[in-house]
């Protein structure tokens, strides 16, 4: 390629030209859009790679959606999975008996602990596992459900953390009807309605009251990704 000279005739003095092998004329260092077919293809390919590197930046989003007992984790999982998106269910995949700190399994609550109590403070993800999963970039979007007490120890993984709520008189009526799951019998009621009031073990995050339908809620919850 010759060295570029300037163009007078027809091109303000700031511009110059340069011929390719083949003699063609280019155009450039006008201070103006590109107007010739290599300027143009020459700006679509540096746009493309930097859309490469700004989607390589953004990463896969990763979402936590918490609440208590009887608040509609669930549900809002399997409507989410229902319209497509990848969802992990926490309580069913993730879950088990440990320490919150170290992570370790625990086989149950030491002797004179109550067991309830001891039990839901010790109900914990791997933290491990839940990081190698918000790292996993085969789908666009990932949304955690469930409830852990460890964790602080993952949060900052996710993008924004949703945490389901519902008044007490829904609640009750929804633990009611769920004669297989925590919360059904007294002791157990008692203890999910303490901490619905107290939100102990929850995390800091958008509140979503989940009183409506199912539909409703993943909705108000999917309009506030962006």
């Amino acid at each position: 390629m010759r060295r570029p000279r300037a163009v007078s005739k027809g091109l303000p003095r700031s511009c110059f030209v340069t011929t390719d092998v083949s003699g063609r004329r280019i155009v450039s260092g006008c201070g103006r859009s590109p107007n010739s077919f290599w300027e143009r293809r020459q700006v679509a390919t540096l746009l493309t790679g930097l859309n490469a590197v700004i989607k390589a930046l953004m990463g896969i989003r990763n979402y936590l959606i918490e609440g208590s007992s009887g608040t509609g984790k669930t549900s809002v999982a399997s409507e989410l999975e229902r319209r497509g998106y990848h969802v992990v269910h926490g309580d069913r995949v993730l879950a088990y008996v440990g320490d919150p700190e170290t992570g370790q399994a625990l086989a149950g609550p030491p002797e004179g602990a109550d067991r309830l109590v001891w039990g839901y403070a010790h109900w914990i993800w791997p933290a491990e596992k839940v990081r190698a999963i918000a790292a996993d970039t085969t789908h666009p979007v990932t949304f955690f459900c469930g409830g852990s007490r460890n964790f602080h120890k993952f949060l900052h993984l996710f993008d924004k953390v949703f945490v389901l709520d519902i008044d007490v008189e829904t609640l009750n009526r929804r633990l009611d009807g769920r004669p297989d799951e925590p919360g059904f019998e007294p002791a157990e009621r008692a203890l999910v309605l303490r901490y619905h009031k107290t939100r102990e073990y929850l995390p800091v995050g958008i509140n979503i009251n989940t009183a409506g339908s199912v539909t409703g809620v993943v909705d108000d919850i999917l309009a506030q990704l962006t």
